[in-house]
């Protein structure tokens, strides 16, 4: 498997620099350095941040949803810093207090919240990812039929528009076996 760095950087030399290093006996990470002639990233909370979206760049975006986010975070204890980042990763629902980051907080914010919740968190070092999360099982089976939660019926009736809209012949066709199949595939009525 070629190394993201090395593909990235889209020189056959170093690709071939690569596999010469690997043949002399140094390990993958030794040769991707040696490769690359620089040495690894150091993960900092500034580096991990480096061009995350913040509060004033979503509202350039979107400033309708990220008011409607700001007013939800103030309305539950917190109010939101145009420096700061929100990360739904962590959010437990929308605009959680828990998900707004500062620069000051950084990853340990993030380690500590996704620990308290019961995951297992890196803190982003490596290249991998900024949180690595290992879930837990699932407290009920998502599966099980008697565990779903209802499907609305204004929601079948949408859902079979949106069939009859797509294909025409279902008007023709029983309007009830439709109504079941809709409830079989999205959840239980």
């Amino acid at each position: 498997m070629i190394p993201y760095d090395i593909e990235a950087a889209g020189d056959d030399t170093v690709l071939y620099f690569l596999y010469l290093m690997e043949e002399r006996g140094n390990s993958q990470r030794m040769a991707e350095m040696l490769a690359l002639r620089q040495p690894p990233r150091i993960m900092t909370d500034d580096v991990m941040m480096q061009g995350v979206e913040t509060i004033s760049h979503m509202y350039d975006r979107d400033p309708a949803m990220t008011d409607r986010l700001c007013q939800l975070a103030m309305k539950r204890g917190y109010k939101p810093k145009g420096s700061d980042w929100y990360n739904s990763a962590v959010a437990s629902s929308e605009a959680d207090p828990a998900a707004f980051i500062n620069h000051g907080q950084g990853r340990g914010h993030i380690k500590q919240t996704m620990e308290r919740r019961g995951y297992k968190a890196s803190s982003g070092v490596g290249t991998d990812a900024v949180v690595g999360v290992e879930t837990r099982e699932p407290e009920v089976d998502p599966w099980d039929k008697s565990q779903q939660v209802k499907l609305s019926p204004k929601m079948v009736e949408k859902i079979r528009k949106q069939k009859i809209r797509a294909n025409p012949d279902l008007k023709r066709a029983d309007q009830r076996e439709l109504r079941e199949s809709i409830v079989d595939k999205h959840g239980a009525q």
